[in-house]
């Protein structure tokens, strides 16, 4: 009789165990998934890297202009113009600005902490306006995720 209860006691310690084993390897599954929608079951299809499928480049000694096609339809121009007088740059971005929603600002600095610019985010259109002295470059992207895009490349 004894060895039979002892039995018991090692099939429900092993038991116990095993559920133990099982319950903490899945937390840790959890809680170690990548965050891509193949790892929870989608069966959406991720989206392939954006690309260059096309553009123009013009550069000159004071202005440059720069407009690529991506590969899902959007589309990226960036320009860069320099002015005889930081005024004149303030006032060209004043004026590229004109009604645009604002939703990012802040100042450029120089080596010695004084501001020499400022760099804008907007939406409707989305635009990255950056002065820097004389300076004025203009991003203007179909949306954020183009603007994003290409800041990393």
């Amino acid at each position: 009789m004894r060895t039979i209860k002892r039995q018991i006691v090692y099939f429900s310690i092993s038991l116990l165990t095993f559920a133990i084993g099982v319950l903490l390897s899945s937390v840790w599954y959890l809680y170690t998934l990548p965050d891509t929608p193949e790892a929870y079951g989608s069966r959406e299809r991720v989206s392939e890297e954006l690309r260059v499928i096309g553009g123009m480049d013009a550069c000159g000694s004071k202005e440059n202009y720069h407009a690529y096609e991506l590969s899902d339809g959007g589309h990226v121009s960036h320009s860069c113009q320099r002015f005889a007088t930081s005024d004149a740059a303030a006032q060209a971005l004043q004026i590229r600005l004109g009604q645009s929603e604002i939703i990012e600002r802040s100042s450029n600095l120089g080596a010695n902490g004084q501001p020499v610019g400022e760099t804008i985010l907007t939406k409707n259109p989305i635009l990255r306006l950056t002065r820097w002295g004389e300076s004025l470059c203009v991003t203007e992207a179909s949306s954020m995720k183009h603007l994003r895009w290409f800041e990393k490349h």
